[in-house]
């Protein structure tokens, strides 16, 4: 389950495998070996386990191997999603190896899923322990990081897929063929749970679904979204008409939304039993990647009741939602821990000028993210746009590994923006003891955009690391052409990422 994006059709590490198994000597039917790819580019693990029957089961494998570890990093329930899916792999008696690839800084979920691993004895393959420490080694075995992940720093090159092929072959060669282990007679009973096990009987809902435990009512939306996201395809529900709800009645204790993110999208109410517990208002910052959302998350079964409904988005001029699918799980009741409440710290609010430097800039209180909020403002005709500012008290940091520096940034004519960058260091100046983010990479419109910019996915810049217990200054910077008006607003550190 991995798309192989980046490399040379061919090159992925799963055709390789499967060329390596059909050319096994003594195996008669090593011309008979089918590779069916089903991974999904740029989507969740939950996902993953809730599309399980539709695109794995289905097709009777022998063997699944599955790899879905690095897009999960905000995403608080990753290691439950993979037990689910080592539940529904082996309740079928079909082995599984876990393979768990990584970005070039070492981002993956793999400390989630290591303790389902020991737990139900499945085979882990981990290429962050493998080859990791050639992201941070200029030669080890004539090879460099850039020799293995691409540019985008996320995705394998050619390089990388054979590594990952070798490191599978050799432990299927020595620890399966060469002990000459057969599979074992199907056995339907499982270890008890590591975790609370809500997904292992994950449902995936479309536009066609017919099963008694959901059911749905469209009330302004229709059921003729044919979702084409990269390799997803999907038949969901679509609406432009402000108002419209589309109703599922359940008869599980979770519920998850899998929706398109795109610039038309609108505002999204969601109610649940009748209350109001969200309002997804950030599926107009994306360019055309879905997002997993959960909605609902009790630790006993239904009945419950979820109305979706488009409402306005001032930032849209002709609003638009498109639901791909949903998922729903939990149909018995288990005990979920606690959700963790976000944490936030905030490092400048804006309410003043004090303190910021750089491009001629005012205060101002109309035309701001939220109406009547402050934030600075500035219109430059040439040369980068510059805020920046220094904390004479060293921001804490530290507790954000895995968190999101949040900041609202406003342009006024995107297709002028031609890069810049946010940076925050604690060396005293920039450049230094730096992490930084590619503005161009989040800006998503003209007007203001809200971003969250995952400190696990900053570039690094100097000799020496970050020190996150000691952030001491941050700049945002502008590149443009032409005359360009910018502002910045609502700064602060926080665990709560938009997709949440």
């Amino acid at each position: 389950m991995t798309a192989g994006a980046a490399a040379t059709p061919g090159n992925e590490w799963a055709a390789l495998v499967r060329d390596w198994l059909e050319a096994l000597d003594g195996n008669p039917d090593n011309h008979n070996v089918t590779l069916v790819n089903k991974g999904i580019g740029s989507t969740e693990i939950v996902f993953g386990v809730t599309r399980l029957e539709k695109d794995v089961l289905s097709n009777h494998p022998d063997l699944v191997i599955v790899d879905l570890c690095t897009n999960d990093g905000g995403f608080l329930y990753s290691g439950e999603a993979y037990e689910g899916i080592v539940c529904k792999l082996l309740a079928e008696g079909i082995p599984l190896i876990d393979s768990n690839v990584c970005r070039q800084d070492g981002t993956n979920t793999q400390a989630e899923q290591t303790p389902v691993n020991i737990a139900y004895g499945v085979p882990q393959i981990s290429f962050l322990s493998a080859y990791h420490q050639l992201a941070l080694s200029t030669d080890i075995r004539g090879l460099r990081a850039v020799d293995i992940w691409s540019d985008d720093l996320v995705h394998m090159t050619n390089t990388g897929h054979k590594l990952l092929a070798q490191l599978l072959t050799e432990y299927m060669q020595k620890e399966i063929l060469d002990q000459n282990i057969t599979p074992a007679p199907l056995d339907p009973s499982l270890p008890s749970s590591v975790t609370p096990n809500g997904y292992a009987d994950a449902l995936l809902v479309e536009n066609f679904t017919n099963n008694d435990n959901v059911t749905v009512n469209m009330n302004g939306w229709t059921a003729d979204y044919s979702a084409r996201i990269f390799e997803l395809s999907t038949e969901g529900w679509q609406t432009s008409r402000i108002g419209s709800t589309l109703t599922f009645h359940i008869d599980s204790g979770y519920f998850y939304l899998f929706f398109t993110l795109t610039p038309q999208s609108g505002n999204l109410e969601i109610r649940v039993d009748g209350t109001v517990t969200q309002v997804i208002d950030w599926a107009h910052l994306g360019t055309g990647y879905m997002n997993v959302h959960n909605t609902l998350r009790m630790s006993e079964a239904g009945p419950h009741t979820i109305e979706l409904t488009l409402v306005d988005n001032p930032l849209v001029e002709n609003d638009w939602f498109g639901i791909c699918a949903v998922g729903a799980s939990n149909f018995s009741g288990v005990t979920p821990p606690p959700t963790p409440t976000p944490e936030t710290t905030s490092i400048d609010p804006i309410t003043s000028t004090d303190f910021w430097i750089g491009s001629p800039m005012t205060l101002e209180t109309t035309g701001g993210y939220t109406p009547g909020a402050d934030w600075l403002k500035t219109v430059v005709e040439s040369g980068d746009i510059v805020f920046a500012r220094d904390f004479s008290t060293p921001l804490d940091l530290s507790g954000y590994n895995d968190g999101y520096l949040h900041l609202r940034v406003y342009v006024d004519d995107i297709t002028r923006v031609t890069g810049g960058m946010i940076e925050i260091a604690s060396a005293g100046h920039v450049d230094e003891e730096e992490l930084y983010w590619n503005l161009i990479d989040y800006l998503a419109q003209s007007g203001w955009n809200d971003l969250y910019l995952p400190l696990a996915d900053a570039h690094k810049q100097g000799t020496r690391e970050i020190r996150l217990d000691n952030v001491n200054c941050m700049r945002v910077v502008v590149m443009h052409n032409g005359t360009v008006t910018a502002g910045i607003d609502d700064i602060s550190a926080t665990t709560r990422s938009s997709s949440l």
